[in-house]
């Protein structure tokens, strides 16, 4: 695991943050990018490219869709990504998550018991909840894969949402 902060702490950040996040990642050779934010209108183009570039790293990215109801949100949005909307406790999609035909995930998001601010623990909800049920999935199947190697590998996002599915 690799932490990399981008967004400052009232949850604000600039796109050069994004951006220099992303190059540090591939830098440090990171197998899976999950990012619990998100935007919803159409970042710089040199967004998509950094994304691009992690993605022809061979880097597995994921996002969270978004929580306002519409359509899935930036980066998420990119077919680089995997895209992650949430759950409630039913299965079905929780009312504020956001999402169409990009999303290639769910996971729950209503009510997730989590770490919070100033060593305690909280119950929150959002696609920001469930992008991390999904990355961890994927580092899952990335360890077996690479443990097993006659199994089929996977080598990029286009693999492991084979595997997803």
């Amino acid at each position: 695991m690799i932490p990399i902060k981008v967004l400052n702490n009232n949850g604000g950040g600039s796109y050069e943050s994004f951006v220099s996040g992303i190059e540090k990642a591939i830098e440090s050779k990171a197998d899976i990018i999950s990012m619990s934010l998100g935007s919803n209108s159409a970042p710089p183009d040199k967004v998509h490219q950094v994304i691009k570039k992690a993605a022809d790293a061979g880097i597995i990215i994921l996002a969270a869709a978004g929580n306002d109801g519409g359509v899935t949100n930036y980066p998420a949005r990119y077919e680089e990504v995997i895209a992650v909307a949430a759950i409630d406790e039913n299965g079905d999609y929780a009312t504020f998550t956001s999402g169409d035909d990009t999303v290639d995930s769910v996971a729950p998001g209503v009510g997730i018991y989590s770490t919070f601010l100033n060593q305690g623990y909280a119950k929150m909800s959002g696609t920001s909840q469930a992008c991390p049920f999904v990355a961890g999935l994927c580092a899952l199947a990335l360890s077996f894969t690479r443990a097993n190697p006659d199994l089929p590998q996977i080598k990029n996002y286009i693999d492991m949402l084979r595997v997803l599915d």
